[in-house]
């Protein structure tokens, strides 16, 4: 039978295999079925501006088991639903207002690259200030900088090694050698044994002194703050001028006696006046002598024999 326009038409779009929704329920029939024939039609003909849609490609239809697909669009109107977010690349800071196109080059999304490096290789090379290539600095750019902008944010106080006085204005290179970050030492002498080797006054070689710099050292500058007399045996008398390795023989510093007698059994030895040895007088040096000089103070009239 012919469709004259006077017939009300009894077909039911919903039972086919293309339901009609959002604004498919006002298209005119027409509009999809040009030329008014419907019989053997494909659901997946495009009108002429869908067809000629091409920035970008918002609507895609592929046949699976003889049914269309329509991604990223909905059919009430031509907004995108597609939500970045979702994905395994949100989009942060800047990346935000990126083109697609910057990142997906001739439309390409599949196998689209998520390291930072992948798209600022470019960035990562023309930095001078420090210069990352030359310092072979990581590549893992989200380790110092975030998507708001290129300014680092790493903090080397946040770090095991916290950056304290010359080691702040220290060039990132003259520690990290051949931009290597990972097992970075962290003991003085690992970067200084050079400094300690040259060391003359006193000598820290030939006298064997400790390489835990920081014992005598700030990272200041090379003086030595070490307070013998905030230690329990402060220096009085002759001890002030005495050198270190004296008492600290071949650089021992951890057990050295404390006792007068353990230094000094060769004085007590030797005095004649009286001889201390055959009158078996007190090694407790202190008790008659002072750290000044060998002469004797004790006085006899202090003792209960006068």
């Amino acid at each position: 039978m012919s469709y004259d326009g006077q017939l009300e038409a009894t077909f039911d779009h919903r039972t086919t295999s293309f339901p009609l929704t959002g604004a498919h329920v006002q298209t005119s029939c027409q509009q999809c079925h040009v030329g008014a024939c419907l019989k053997g039609r494909r659901h997946s003909v495009l009108s002429a501006t869908l067809r000629t849609t091409t920035r970008p490609p918002i609507l895609i239809m592929k046949r699976r088991s003889s049914r269309p697909r329509v991604r990223r669009v909905t059919t009430s109107n031509w907004n995108s639903t597609f939500n970045h977010n979702a994905t395994q690349f949100p989009l942060t800071g800047a990346h935000v207002q990126t083109s697609c196109q910057q990142c997906h080059v001739g439309g390409v999304f599949e196998g689209t690259p998520s390291q930072c490096v992948d798209c600022h290789l470019g960035d990562y090379n023309a930095t001078a200030d420090p210069d990352h290539e030359a310092a072979q600095l990581s590549t893992a750019c989200l380790e110092c900088h975030t998507t708001l902008n290129w300014e680092a944010t790493f903090d080397h106080q946040t770090t095991s090694f916290p950056l304290t006085g010359a080691h702040v204005q220290t060039s990132c290179q003259q520690c990290h050698v051949g931009g290597v970050f990972e097992g970075t030492p962290s003991q003085c002498v690992d970067c200084h044994l050079s400094d300690y080797d040259a060391t003359t006054d006193p000598d820290h070689e030939a006298a064997q002194l400790s390489t835990a710099c920081l014992e005598c050292h700030t990272t200041l500058n090379w003086e030595a703050t070490f307070n013998h007399n905030a230690t329990q045996f402060p220096l009085t008398g002759a001890h002030v001028q005495t050198a270190c390795q004296q008492c600290h023989v071949g650089g021992v510093f951890e057990g050295t006696p404390s006792q007068c007698v353990e230094c000094h059994p060769s004085d007590y030895d030797a005095t004649t006046d009286p001889d201390h040895e055959a009158a078996q007088l007190s090694t407790a040096c202190l008790e008659c002598h002072t750290t000044d000089n060998w002469e004797a103070t004790f006085d006899h009239q202090t003792t209960s024999f006068r």
